[in-house]
């Protein structure tokens, strides 16, 4: 609400692209976790959004598109919107009031002249991450159905996975390249001799181009960073976990970072990607991931060993985190313990991946 509200006094300026306008984000706590949408008015002076809890039992995916679809406005627990919500959509024609209100279908972009690619740009993607979570949504989804406002009830804005989502598991789908199924980047022809996943984009606008497109697969190569955020009231504030990791994530090891951690080690901080630096994470995970472009093949497995010896590890040294700082009476002094662990233990994967 307080984001919203400073939307609506202040505007909100995205892309003037009226496609790139909007943004879409995740608000989280120990207790609920809300999906947020926000675009500016028409007018350009205030904003517009709307806000719905996520069930406790259910996951949501965001892939580069409003996911809020029909909207209850009397069931206030679980939507919040602006006051101006439905009289933009009405002035504008884009709802005539009588039907039911799907945020996405009325304030989502889509083309008069639609690309048949522009929809599984959002769409595979989030049918990729229900699909591996869901039985029942993978024997019944269509992957082929793109991810549009004018078909967007083809998918559902929550689903209820068939057992809880781990940690290991949300890092697993974050290195997918579509493996096993029909749209597996690591087969066919554009893979090459060496079952190569990553895609790369080349073309600049105005330039002549083949139609069609290749997949966008959840780990992408232009991908500099990942995290996964772990909030939980079985442990105190300062605990609250990012885990971050380097460059593409599908070759990447996550590592702890805590919400008081009050320093970060110098070789993880963000590095100048025009300079090589011995000295930075991020260049040695890039690097290998680069290189691997050689004979990917003949090199991932290499990679993949010694990338899960290091998350097995990362996993080991938070318990033992959890453990050193549960019984420090002060606070500061328990958060100052945790950030020298973390930045140490940053370090040593770092060096790890170096070698």
């Amino acid at each position: 609400e307080t984001m919203g509200a400073l939307g609506e006094a202040h505007g909100f300026f995205g892309e003037s692209d009226r496609a790139d306008s909007g943004e879409a984000l995740i608000l989280a706590d120990p207790h609920e976790l809300w999906v947020f949408h926000i675009l500016p008015s028409p007018d350009g002076a205030s904003a517009i959004w709307a806000a719905a809890r996520v069930p406790d039992d259910a996951t949501v995916v965001i892939a580069n598109d409003f996911v809020i679809q029909e909207i209850d406005f009397d069931d206030e627990g679980n939507f919040l919107h602006s006051a101006n919500i439905r009289d933009v959509a009405l002035d504008k024609g884009w709802w005539d009031g009588s039907e039911s209100f799907n945020f996405f279908k009325i304030y989502g972009f889509e083309p008069e002249k639609l690309d048949p690619t522009l929809g599984l740009y959002s769409g595979r993607r989030m049918w990729r991450f229900n699909s591996l979570i869901s039985a029942s949504y993978n024997a019944t989804a269509d992957p082929y159905q793109g991810y549009v406002p004018s078909r967007c009830e083809a998918y559902p804005v929550f689903v209820k996975p068939d057992a809880k989502v781990s940690l290991a598991r949300l890092l697993e789908v974050l290195g997918d390249h579509y493996e096993g199924t029909p749209f597996d980047m690591t087969r066919g022809l554009a893979a090459g001799p060496f079952h190569n996943p990553n895609r790369f984009e080349g073309h600049h606008r105005g330039e002549r181009r083949l139609k069609g497109g290749f997949e966008r697969p959840i780990s992408i190569y232009r991908g500099t960073y990942s995290f996964v955020l772990s909030v939980s009231d079985q442990h105190p504030d300062y605990l609250g976990t990012a885990w971050y990791g380097q460059d593409q994530p599908s070759g990447s090891v996550w590592v702890p970072l805590y919400a008081g951690q009050a320093s970060l080690v110098e070789s993880w901080r963000w590095p100048k990607q025009s300079e090589f630096s011995l000295q930075s994470s991020w260049w040695a995970f890039n690097l290998l991931n680069n290189w691997m472009q050689l004979g990917y093949s003949k090199m991932v497995g290499d990679m993949t060993t010694a990338k899960q010896k290091l998350q097995k590890e990362a996993f080991e040294f938070h318990e033992i985190v959890r453990a050193a700082t549960k019984f420090v009476p002060s606070e500061s002094v328990a958060a100052a313990i945790a950030t020298e662990m973390s930045n140490k233990f940053m370090e040593y994967v770092g060096d790890e991946w170096w070698q």
